[in-house]
C-alpha cells in the first residue's frame, strides 16, 4: 500500500437511521401504501451490507503480502459501491443534528481515532479509503510499466494517471464534504493534509502525461512546456508536504521523493529548452542555448547533491535506518526506495546527457562564436503546461462493477425537496401570522377579563348567600382539613391548630432532652477523669477527657446551634399561633359565618335580595350583554381555528413542487408557495374582522364595568359581603400557611430525633468505656501501692532477732524475747 487506510472496528448499526422523525425513511410516492418495512429501511439494510463489504475487502487488502491487479480493484469497487450509496443518502436526508449514529475511525497517519455523528464524516472516511486504494492501483502501475513494451505502455500510462487523478478527486473532495479546521485531532482530514495528498497524486499524474509525451516523441518545445509544469507541480506537492502546519505527519521519504523529481523535471525541461533554442537561427543563440544547459546542469547536480549524496546519501540512509526517522506507512517503502532507486539513474543519465551536449557548446562558443552567455534570472522560463486535473466520476461510473438498480433511496424525497417543503411551512406561518395574532388576542382578551375579575365579579353579585356558604365551607375542607375524616363536617380549626403546635413542642422538648443528656454525660465523664487526675497526680496516667470528647462536643455544638435556630424559627410560628387563634377559629364555624355573611342579623336580603336587586339595575344588564357578545365571538373562532387546523392538515404542497422540479431544484418556488396559499385568504380575512370585532367588544365591556365597579362600590352589604369573603379567603390561607410551617417544624424534629439519640448513644459508649478503663487503672494503681508497702515492711522485719521457746512456763513471759 502507498497510503494505509482508515480503520472503523466499532460496530455501526445503520438501521437506527429509520428512527429519523418526520418520516425521513418512509416512502413518498404517490399512491404507495407499503405494508411492513418501507422501502427505506430495506434500503437502510442493504447499505449496512454493502458497509460490511467494504470493510472487509479494505483489510483483505491491507492484510496481504502483496495484493494484486484482481484484489485492489474489487476492493475499489466495493468501497466506491458503499460511497456512492452514500451520497444518493446524504442528499436525501440530512440527520445530523439527530446523533443517531457515532461513527469511530482510525486515522491513517496517526494512531488516534475520531468521532462523529455526522454521515458526511463517514462518507469522507469510505471516500479517503477509496483514494488510498486508488493510490495504490496507480502507483502499482507505474512501477510495472515497460516503455519497451510499445503496444500496452499507453494504455497502461492511461490506466495509472486515471486512477491517480480519480485518487487526487476523491481527497479533494472530503474538503468539501466534510471541512475541518487545521488545528482537529482528525488529522487525516485537515485542509493542509488533504491538499498535500491531491499535490502529490496530481503530480504522479502530471509525471505520466510527460512519459507519454517523451514516449510519443514529441517536439523539444512540447516536452520542455511538459516538463516545467510535471517540476511546479512536484514544486508545490514538496512545499506542502514540508509545511509547518503538518510537521511530522508525512514520512521523510515522501519528501526527498518529491524534491528529487522536482529537481531532475527542472533539468528535463531546461535541457529541451536549450534544443529549441538550438533549432533557432536567432542571433546570440549559442550562448542561451549554453545558459539552459548550464541551468539544466546546476538543477541536477543540486538535487543529486541534496537528495542523493549529500550528507552521504540521506535518502538510502533512510531505508537502511541510519537516521532513525520512522516511516508512517512502512508498506510503501519498497516503492519508495525502488523510486528514488530510478529518479537517481535518471538524474544521473540525464547529467551525462547535459554534459554530453554542454561541454562541446561551451568549447565552440569559446573559439569559435564567443557568445555572453546570460544568466538564468534573463531567461525566459518554458511555460508549465499543466495537463492532469483530479475526476471523481470514474470512481462511480468505472470501478463500480454491481451496480445496484433501481439505486438505493429512490422512493425517498430529495433533501432539496425537504428544503423546499420547510420553506413552504416558514411562508405559511408567515402568511398565517393574522390568524396566529387571533389566538394570541383570545388569550390576551381572558387575561384581560381576569384582571377586572370578570365574569366572576357579576356571578358573585348573583351567587345566593348560601352558595358563598358552601363554597366556604368547601374552601375549609379542600385547604384546611385535606385528607381528614370528620364526616363531611368542618372540623375545630383551632383544636387542629393547637394540636400541632402542641406535638412541635413535644418533639422539640424531645430533642433538646437528648442534647442535654449527651452533654451530662460527657460532662460526668470529664468531672470524674478531673477528680482522679487531682488525686492520683502524675499516677493518673490516660489521656484527658478533653481530648478525646473533641469530635462529640463539636458535634453536640453544631445541633445546638441547629436547635437554637429551628427554635427561633418555632417562635415565630407559635406566636402566629397565638395570634390568630380565636379568628382562625371561625372559619369552621358554620352558624357564626351565615351570620356574619349576612350582614350580622341586620336585615338580610336573603337568597334574592342582592341578586334582585343587581338585576334591575341598568350597568349590571349592559355589562353582562357586552359579555354575551364576548362568549359568542369567543365560541365561534374556537370552531374557526378548528377548521383552520383541518385545512392546514390537508394541506400538501409535495405534488405542485415535484411539479415545478426540474431534478436539481424547484423552479419559481416562491409563485408556487403563492398558488398553493391563496385558499387560506378567506381564513385570514375572516381572522383580521373577528380582532377588529373583539376590540369593539373589550372597549365597549371596559366603559361598562368602570359603572359596574361604581355601583359595587357604593352598596354597602354588597361591600361587606365581598370583604368578609375576602377576609375569609385570607384567613384560609393563613391557616394553611401556620400548619405547614408548623408540619416543617414537626418534619425538622422527628427527622433530628434519631440523629441526636445515635449521638447520645456513642457519648454513652465513649463514657462506660472510659469508666471500665477508669477501674482498671484504679485496680493497678492499688495493687501497686500494696507492693509498695509489703516491701517496706518486709525491710522492717529483717532488722529484728527473735527467738521461739518451745516450752514456755505455764504463765507469762510470751513466747518471743527480744535480745
Amino acid at each position: 500500500m502507498f497510503l494505509s487506510c482508515k480503520k472503523s472496528e466499532v460496530v455501526v448499526e445503520l438501521s437506527v437511521l429509520a428512527t429519523a422523525s418526520e418520516g425521513a425513511f418512509e416512502d413518498h410516492r404517490r399512491g404507495a401504501k407499503p405494508s411492513g418495512p418501507s422501502q427505506g429501511q430495506r434500503d437502510l439494510w442493504t447499505l449496512q451490507q454493502l458497509r460490511e463489504r467494504s470493510m472487509s475487502a479494505v483489510q483483505e487488502v491491507e492484510s496481504a503480502t502483496g495484493a494484486d491487479e484482481i484484489t485492489l480493484f474489487n476492493a475499489i469497487s466495493a468501497v466506491a459501491s458503499y460511497a456512492s450509496q452514500l451520497r444518493a443518502l446524504s442528499a436525501k436526508v440530512n440527520l445530523d443534528d439527530r446523533k443517531l449514529v457515532q461513527f469511530v475511525w482510525t486515522n491513517a497517519l496517526n494512531s488516534a481515532s475520531f468521532s462523529s455523528h455526522k454521515l458526511a464524516f463517514e462518507l469522507g472516511a469510505v471516500l479517503f479509503n477509496a483514494a488510498a486504494l486508488l493510490s495504490t492501483t496507480g502507483r502499482a502501475t507505474v512501477m510495472s510499466i515497460d516503455p519497451a513494451q510499445r503496444s500496452t505502455f499507453p494504455a497502461a500510462i492511461k490506466a495509472a494517471c486515471n486512477a491517480l487523478l480519480t485518487a487526487a478527486a476523491a481527497f479533494k473532495e472530503i474538503k468539501t464534504v466534510f471541512p475541518l479546521s487545521q488545528d482537529s485531532a482528525c488529522v487525516d482530514f485537515t485542509p493542509a493534509v488533504l491538499d498535500a495528498l491531491e499535490a502529490v497524486l496530481i503530480a504522479d499524474a502530471q509525471e505520466l502525461f510527460l512519459k507519454k509525451a517523451m514516449f510519443d516523441n514529441m517536439s523539444p518545445s512540447t516536452i520542455a512546456k511538459l516538463a516545467s509544469g510535471t517540476a511546479e507541480t512536484f514544486r508545490r506537492a514538496h512545499a506542502l508536504l514540508t509545511a509547518t502546519s503538518i510537521n511530522g505527519v508525512f514520512p521523510a521519504n515522501w519528501i526527498h521523493l518529491a524534491r528529487g523529481k522536482l529537481g531532475l523535471y527542472e533539468g528535463i525541461s531546461y535541457y529541451n529548452q536549450s534544443k529549441v533554442v538550438a533549432a533557432t537561427s536567432d542571433s546570440g543563440k549559442y550562448g542561451i542555448q549554453i545558459a539552459w544547459l548550464r541551468a539544466a546542469q546546476n538543477a541536477l547536480k543540486s538535487v543529486h547533491v541534496e537528495v542523493f549524496d549529500g550528507g552521504a546519501n540521506v535518502a538510502m540512509r533512510i531505508f537502511k535506518g541510519v537516521t532513525g526517522v520512522v516511516l508512517a506507512d512502512t508498506s510503501s517503502g519498497f516503492y519508495f526506495q525502488e523510486s528514488l532507486s530510478r529518479v537517481k539513474a535518471e538524474v544521473l543519465a540525464t547529467m551525462e546527457l547535459v554534459k554530453g551536449v554542454l561541454v562541446p557548446a561551451e568549447k565552440d562558443n569559446d573559439i569559435i562564436y564567443v557568445e555572453s552567455v546570460p544568466a538564468l534570472p534573463a531567461l525566459t522560463i518554458p511555460t508549465a503546461a499543466i495537463m492532469v486535473k483530479p475526476d471523481i466520476s470514474p470512481l462511480f461510473d468505472i470501478y463500480i462493477t454491481n451496480k445496484i438498480f433501481p439505486p438505493l433511496f429512490e422512493t425517498l424525497t430529495p433533501l432539496y425537496i425537504r428544503q423546499s417543503q420547510e420553506r413552504y411551512l416558514k411562508a405559511r406561518t408567515a402568511y398565517l401570522q393574522p390568524i396566529e395574532d387571533l389566538e394570541t388576542a383570545t388569550t390576551t382578551c381572558r387575561t384581560g377579563l381576569a384582571s377586572i375579575n370578570l365574569p366572576n365579579a357579576i356571578e358573585s353579585v348573583f351567587k345566593p348567600d348560601s352558595q358563598i356558604l358552601l363554597e366556604m365551607q368547601q374552601s375549609v375542607m379542600r385547604n384546611c382539613v385535606g385528607d381528614v375524616e370528620f364526616n363531611g363536617q368542618v372540623p375545630p380549626l383551632a383544636h387542629m391548630m393547637q394540636s400541632a403546635a402542641s406535638l412541635l413542642l413535644s418533639q422539640r422538648d424531645k430533642t433538646s432532652q437528648l442534647l442535654r443528656a449527651a452533654r451530662a454525660a460527657l460532662d460526668t465523664e470529664e468531672a470524674e477523669d478531673s477528680e482522679m487526675r487531682h488525686g492520683f497526680g502524675a499516677r493518673w496516667t490516660r489521656v484527658e477527657s478533653s481530648k478525646l470528647t473533641r469530635g462529640l462536643r463539636e458535634a453536640i455544638g453544631g445541633y445546638t446551634d441547629k436547635l437554637d435556630e429551628a427554635q427561633a424559627s418555632d417562635a415565630i410560628v407559635l406566636g402566629k399561633v397565638d395570634g390568630n387563634l380565636q379568628n382562625l377559629a371561625l372559619l369552621g364555624d358554620e352558624g357564626l359565618l351565615s351570620v356574619l355573611i349576612q350582614g350580622g342579623g341586620a336585615g338580610p336580603l336573603g337568597e334574592s335580595g342582592i341578586a334582585a336587586e343587581a338585576a334591575s339595575r341598568d350597568e349590571v344588564n349592559k355589562l353582562k350583554g357586552a359579555l354575551a357578545l364576548l362568549n359568542d365571538l369567543i365560541s365561534k373562532r374556537e370552531l374557526f381555528l378548528l377548521d383552520v387546523q383541518a385545512a392546514k392538515a390537508a394541506d400538501d404542497i409535495l405534488p405542485s413542487i415535484l411539479e415545478a422540479s426540474n431534478g436539481v431544484h424547484v423552479l419559481n418556488e416562491e409563485d408556487v408557495f403563492l398558488v398553493n396559499l391563496k385558499k387560506y385568504d378567506a381564513f385570514v380575512e375572516t381572522s383580521v374582522a373577528s380582532l377588529k370585532t373583539q376590540n369593539n367588544i373589550m372597549a365597549l365591556i371596559m366603559t361598562r364595568n368602570q359603572k359596574f365597579v361604581e355601583w359595587v362600590q357604593t352598596n354597602e352589604r354588597l361591600a361587606k359581603r365581598t370583604e368578609f369573603i375576602a377576609d375569609h379567603a385570607r384567613g384560609v390561607a393563613l391557616f394553611k400557611e401556620i400548619m405547614t410551617n408548623l408540619g416543617a417544624g414537626i418534619k425538622f424534629y422527628t427527622d433530628f430525633e434519631p440523629i441526636l439519640k445515635k449521638l447520645l448513644v456513642n457519648c454513652q459508649d465513649f463514657c462506660m468505656t472510659r469508666g471500665i478503663e477508669k477501674k482498671e487503672l484504679l485496680a493497678e494503681l492499688q495493687q501497686k501501692s500494696i507492693s509498695q508497702e509489703r516491701q517496706v515492711w518486709d525491710g522492717n522485719l529483717s532488722n529484728l532477732n527473735f527467738k521461739f521457746d518451745h516450752n514456755p512456763p505455764p504463765s507469762a513471759p510470751p513466747p518471743f524475747k527480744r535480745q
